[in-house]
């Protein structure tokens, strides 16, 4: 039962995630660097806080360059994330391969939102971004895997310690 409650929860999260990706996506341009805008511009104004006096001209020059890497940074983590839902959600089955199987769900639904932005008209679709995402998405799976190797681990070490200790 309470392996059930996990598992459902893991579909919920996992569906909420698809849907913030989808509703990242579904923005146009302006309000896409609006919003990456919200964490670039103090990032920004830090930077240029500790160089000599900036002209208008250089700070947005600055601000520009800090908000690809937010944006980027972004791409990378939301499907890094995805994918360690998928995962889990994989090993509440008992799936084996369940790194690739995330994995390769986070680059098939990488190409959909990159597709859908390109159909979409008000933003563009790269394929850079698709395999980004898929870099994310493999990172995501590794740290979970690493984690429930490790996790593994100190279990069997701790049963065995129990039952030396008996």
């Amino acid at each position: 039962m309470q392996n059930k409650g996990i598992r459902i929860l893991l579909w919920i999260l996992t569906i909420a995630m698809c849907v913030v990706i989808f509703a990242f996506s579904e923005q146009d341009g302006s309000k896409s660097m609006e919003t990456s805008g919200v964490i670039a511009e103090p990032i920004a104004k830090q930077i240029a806080s500790k160089r000599p006096p900036m002209t208008k001209s250089q700070y947005r020059k600055l601000l520009d360059e800090v908000q690809h890497y937010v944006r980027k940074t972004a791409h990378f983590s939301e499907y890094a994330l995805l994918s360690a839902l998928v995962f889990l959600l994989m090993t509440s089955y008992g799936k084996h391969r369940r790194g690739l199987i995330s994995t390769l769900f986070c680059a098939l639904y990488a190409s959909g939102d990159e597709l859908h932005q390109l159909i979409g008209g008000s933003r563009t679709g790269m394929w850079q971004d698709v395999l980004l995402d898929t870099c994310g998405a493999a990172v995501g799976a590794l740290v979970c895997w690493g984690i429930l190797v490790l996790t593994a681990s100190m279990l069997r070490k701790r049963r065995l310690r129990e039952e030396t200790a008996k």
